[in-house]
C-alpha cells in the first residue's frame, strides 16, 4: 500500500510539472554566471573594493577547427600538451583522481588514451596532490618508500605514447608441421626415410612424408626419439 502511493504521487508530481510549464525551478535552467571585475574606489581615508558583473559575451569563441572530432582536435592541441599541464588534465579527471568517460568529455578514442596515461605520469610525478580519493576519517595510511619516483612508462618530452611492446610469443612465424617434421627426421620433403627409419630403430608404414602419429618407437618411446633428435 505504502509503495501505491509513492507512485501516486511522483506521478502526481510530474504532471503538475508538465501543466505549469517552465515556471517550476527544477525544470528552470540556471542563470549563467557572467565576468567579474575587481573595481577599487578610494574615498578619502577609506577604501572600498567591489565586484562588479561586465557584460557576458553573448557567443562562446569559435574553434580554429570546427570539423575535428573531439575538443583536443577542434583546438589544434593533438600533439601540443604533455603530463606537465595540470590545468588542462583536470578538465578531464574526476576529484579523486580517475579519468571522466568519454560519454562526458568527448575524447575521440586516441586522445582518451593519451590524456589517461598524462594523468597518470602526472600522478607518479606528484603534480596532482589534491585529486586523490578521499580517506576515511581517522585512517592511517601506509608509509610506502617513494623509489623511482620520476621513472614514468615513456619519456616525459613524447607527448605520444608508445603501445608496441614488442612481438608475442604466439605471433612468430612458426614452420609448417610437414616442414618441422623433415627436419627433425633429418631428410628432405620427398626423400625416402625407410633406411633411416631402419637404422633408428623406428617402424612406420611406407610413405613420403610422415605423420608424427604413424611412429611407433622400439625399445620404450623416450630412448628411441632421443636417438632421432641425436642422430645416433
Amino acid at each position: 500500500m505504502a509503495a501505491l502511493n509513492v507512485l501516486v504521487s511522483g506521478c502526481g508530481r510530474f504532471l503538475r510539472g508538465l501543466l505549469t510549464g517552465p515556471t517550476v525551478t527544477s525544470w528552470a535552467r540556471p542563470p549563467a554566471r557572467g565576468f567579474r571585475e575587481v573595481v577599487e574606489i578610494q574615498e578619502g581615508k577609506t577604501t572600498i573594493i567591489e565586484g562588479r558583473i561586465t557584460g557576458t559575451p553573448k557567443e562562446s569563441p569559435n574553434p580554429p577547427n570546427p570539423s575535428g572530432q573531439c575538443p583536443i582536435c577542434r583546438w589544434n592541441l593533438k600533439h601540443k600538451y604533455s603530463y606537465e599541464d595540470v590545468l588542462l588534465l583536470s578538465q578531464f579527471i574526476r576529484p579523486h583522481g580517475g579519468m571522466l568517460p568519454r560519454s562526458i568529455t568527448g575524447l575521440c578514442q586516441e586522445e582518451h588514451r593519451k590524456i589517461e596515461e598524462c594523468v597518470k605520469m602526472a600522478h607518479r610525478a606528484g603534480l596532482l596532490p589534491n585529486h586523490r580519493p578521499k580517506l576515511p576519517e581517522g585512517f592511517v595510511p601506509k608509509t610506502r618508500p617513494r623509489l623511482n619516483r620520476y621513472l614514468t612508462r615513456w619519456s616525459p618530452r613524447s607527448v605520444k605514447p608508445i603501445y608496441n611492446k614488442g612481438h608475442r610469443w604466439n605471433k612468430l612465424n612458426r614452420l609448417p608441421e610437414v616442414e618441422v617434421r623433415t627436419q627433425l627426421l633429418g631428410f628432405r620433403q620427398g626423400q625416402s626415410y625407410k633406411g633411416a627409419a631402419g637404422r633408428k630403430g623406428w617402424s612406420s608404414p611406407s610413405s613420403t612424408v610422415p605423420s608424427l602419429s604413424d611412429w611407433r618407437p622400439q625399445g620404450g618411446a623416450c630412448t628411441g626419439f632421443s636417438q632421432l633428435l641425436m642422430g645416433n
